[in-house]
């Protein structure tokens, strides 16, 4: 189907359940998406895009929807995503998120564009085109925050369009797999490395790099052995593989991949942990997840989610929830959702949000 492999033991959507899930939004999504969950079930498309089930009551699909509606106005106010339309926000669909949080939006069942969380509004056409040329046609490397910063500076969205058309930028490795729901291939890749069975973690990284972005999963992987939450990895294993899995992508994309003193971090690896500047270096080789579509929803955030798709302008609640977001750790959301919420909260003082002018600090 379009090109792609299944991997794993499809689990289909129906269409009855579908069309029950999604209601009018159906007329919105691509055929080619229904088609892909109808026949094979939610999964990982190109090992890249997270596709959630939009059946599950209260998952992750829903949970995407809702973030779309609540917290994307905010981001739009604060210059993100600025080609978006208020209809696009109330009624698109978020199909699926990579890990670094770029959002895959169907406007319409012929038009589907990816949100960066950068701000960015990259234009796709269909679904088919998301798989045929972003994905496996090489322009997938072009969403990735170095490359950005290289090409995208003063006026990024003239720069943009001269980037997006470049074709001498080096492969990250999409592979053309959908990766079912429920298969977990870096589970043996680990348990091998744990046992010090290098003929084993051999086999289980090639079935790793086989359903993931390669580039990107190998610096993943080279970041986490690294780290000391896997000092129970021996010691000559970790070394080898850091060393190997970073030469691996340096080789396959120079361009994204920096030059890192890896015999060094090799030899350091084997008698013992790195330095908190040359892990901190590591954990900088892949780019951290970011923006309003990533992360799960706790029970709280889903009650204060449906309860602001409901009624958007509830700005108390809109309040609560950014101090929810606060509390955990996603500051930058609670600060954006502040900024629209404090303002058409004409009665704020009286309900104890501003302090009374005749209060004094408590600092005298």
């Amino acid at each position: 189907m379009h090109g792609l492999t299944l991997v794993g033991t499809p689990r289909p959507v129906t269409s009855n359940a579908l069309a029950h899930a999604l209601g009018d939004r159906l007329a919105i999504v691509p055929g080619a998406y229904v088609e892909l969950l109808e026949r094979w079930g939610p999964g990982s498309l190109c090992g890249a895009f997270d596709l959630p089930d939009p059946t599950e009551p209260h998952g992750r699909f829903a949970v995407l929807q809702h973030r779309l509606r609540v917290e994307a106005p905010q981001c739009r106010s604060m210059g993100a995503w600025a080609q978006l339309a208020d209809v696009d926000l109330e009624r698109g669909v978020v199909l699926g998120v990579d890990r670094r949080g770029v959002a895959m939006l169907a406007r319409s069942s012929t038009d589907v564009v990816l949100l960066h969380p950068e701000g960015h509004v990259l234009p796709c056409t269909t679904f088919e085109a998301v798989i045929a040329k972003v994905l496996l046609g090489g322009e997938w490397v072009k969403t990735y925050g170095a490359l950005f910063t290289k090409w995208v500076r003063a006026n990024w969205a003239a720069q943009l369009v001269r980037m997006w058309r470049r074709t001498d930028v080096g492969d990250l490795g999409v592979p053309a797999v959908h990766v079912a729901a429920g298969v977990a291939p870096r589970t043996d890749l680990f348990a091998a490395w744990r046992a010090g069975d290098e003929t084993a973690a051999d086999a289980a990284l090639a079935r790793v790099l086989a359903t993931e972005v390669r580039v990107e999963a190998m610096l993943d992987l080279a970041r986490m052995l690294a780290a000391p939450g896997y000092a129970d990895v021996p010691r000559d294993v970790r070394a080898t593989y850091v060393d190997q899995l970073y030469r691996m992508a340096r080789r396959s994309l120079p361009e994204l991949v920096p030059d890192l003193p890896i015999r060094e971090i090799r030899i350091a690896l084997a008698s013992g942990e790195l330095a908190p500047d040359v892990l901190a270096t590591l954990e900088g080789l892949v780019e951290a997840p970011r923006g309003i579509f990533v992360g799960d929803a706790d029970a709280t955030e889903l009650a204060l989610l449906s309860a602001l798709a409901a009624e958007p302008a509830d700005a108390a609640t809109r309040l609560v929830y950014a101090d929810h977001l606060e509390e955990q750790g996603a500051i930058a959301r609670a600060a954006a959702l502040r900024t629209d919420a404090v303002a058409p909260l004409a009665d704020a003082a009286a309900r104890g949000f501003v302090a009374p002018a005749n209060l004094e600090p408590i600092d005298g």
